[in-house]
């Protein structure tokens, strides 16, 4: 008798199966989730940060460049966003040459020749006010660029 006649077929192991997956992809998928929750919150809190710059350029493309009191309601629009990303003690007493200066830090023009004395503002051509709309705008945009630690109250 032969001896390799005695030998049954060889057995081969079940497959080996994808789930459940080892523990170094379960941390993997833990740190991809934690990962996205956290860009998911940074992006909020950006959108949540520049709301008010947000509603404040809203506020400022309704405007006439030919309107009057146009320097008036710009100075208004600016110093209440500023309120928004800077210190109470920094910007609400600011008036004047000092004003003007705040102003220039945010974006340098020549603010007292398109602003004028706040209690006889300039009257305005459109050319000038259209200018001083693209400098408010410049200026409103750079606030929160200059004062990124600062948080703005809630609203």
């Amino acid at each position: 008798m032969n001896p390799l006649e005695q030998l049954h077929d060889i057995q081969l192991p079940a497959p080996v199966s994808h789930w459940p997956p080892a523990w170094g992809w379960w941390c993997l998928l833990a740190l991809i989730l934690v990962s996205l929750g956290a860009i998911a919150y940074a992006l909020w809190r950006r959108h949540q940060y520049r709301r008010p710059l947000r509603q404040t350029l809203a506020q400022l493309q309704q405007l006439d460049a030919n309107d009057p009191t146009l320097p008036t309601q710009l100075q208004a629009l600016i110093k209440r966003c500023a309120l928004a990303y800077t210190p109470r003690e920094a910007v609400a007493a600011l008036h004047g040459e000092q004003w003007h200066q705040y102003l220039n830090t945010l974006y340098p023009t020549d603010w007292p020749a398109l602003l004028g004395n706040p209690y006889r503002p300039p009257a305005l051509s459109t050319h000038e006010g259209q200018r001083l709309l693209v400098a408010a705008a410049q200026a409103l945009k750079a606030l929160p660029k200059q004062h990124t630690g600062v948080r703005h109250a809630e609203s």
